[in-house]
Formats: C-alpha cells, sequence, structure tokens
C-alpha cells in the first residue's frame, strides 16, 4: 500500500478446533507534523480493516 503515511503489517491464519483464526497487525510510522494525525489515523485504519475483514468474511464463506 502506497500513501502519505507508511504502513506495514501482518497477517496470520491458523487453524483452531472451530475453524480459522485470523490475526491483523498493522502499524503506521509517522514522522514530524504527520504525528499529530496519529489518533485520526488510528481510527481510520480501524475502521477500513474491519470493513476489508467482513468482506473478506464475506467471501469466503460463500465460497464454501
Amino acid at each position: 500500500i502506497r500513501g502519505p503515511i507508511p504502513v506495514q503489517g501482518t497477517y496470520l491464519c491458523e487453524n483452531v478446533p472451530s475453524g480459522t483464526k485470523f490475526t491483523c497487525s498493522a502499524w503506521a510510522e509517522t514522522k514530524g507534523r504527520s504525528k499529530l494525525f496519529d489518533p485520526v489515523v488510528k481510527r481510520m485504519g480501524q475502521k477500513q480493516y474491519k470493513r476489508d475483514l467482513a468482506t473478506l468474511k464475506a467471501v469466503l464463506e460463500t465460497q464454501s
């Protein structure tokens, strides 16, 4: 992903008795004045990940 604030992340899928456990970790590296926007960027990122994961879940569940 490219943008004004570099974002990195990891995804981990693990088998568990009830199905699959999906763990997502993400972090952004802000510098200088952009650090002022950290709380806003965090909330926006959390909302976007929730939407993306809901879409992923729907796609995966319709294919099984």
